[in-house]
């Protein structure tokens, strides 16, 4: 897809170091599919996990397992690992509250990879835009490839 030039454009960085893939790629069958939106996925090597956007912190969820997140007027929803719902937030340390301002160098959470792995979950994170259909005109990506947090991955262009 290409980006157009006559509207906003928002950033989206890699929310966790690790190999950047494309939604396709991931083992969730329904986030594959990319019903719930489009975006991308990072197989993380280190549980830090930072914001991949600038904006506000909307929603956490009680098993901690994810994460809402609100940029100008786009809806997103960062996922930590797969199925990691079903542990009860215990690999999971959330380090911000609803409302703060966040950016890409603001850490939201830690992960315990290792913990996550030995409960037989996948530890993928994904970042979701739900409302991409109404809200974006383009959403580009980069293509898999290594990432540090913080790394600009991909860009959309806001209606």
């Amino acid at each position: 897809m290409s980006l157009f030039l006559l509207t906003k454009k928002t950033k989206f960085f890699a929310p966790v170091s690790g190999e950047l893939e494309a939604l396709s790629e991931v083992a969730d069958p329904t986030i594959a599919s990319g019903n719930m939106g489009v975006g991308y996925a990072v197989e993380p090597t280190a549980g830090a996990v930072y914001s991949p956007v600038a904006g506000t912190v909307t929603s956490l969820f009680p098993t901690h397992h994810a994460i809402g997140l609100k940029v100008g007027a786009l809806e997103i929803l960062l996922y930590l690992g797969i199925d990691t719902a079903e542990l009860n937030g215990l690999p999971f340390t959330i380090q911000v509250a609803v409302g703060d301002q966040v950016t890409p160098e603001t850490q939201l959470a830690t992960m315990d990879l290792q913990q996550i792995k030995a409960a037989g979950k996948a530890t993928t994170v994904t970042v979701l835009i739900f409302n991409a259909t109404d809200k974006l005109d383009s959403f580009k990506c980069s293509a898999a490839k290594p990432v540090t947090a913080g790394t600009l991955v991909g860009k959309g262009a806001e209606r």
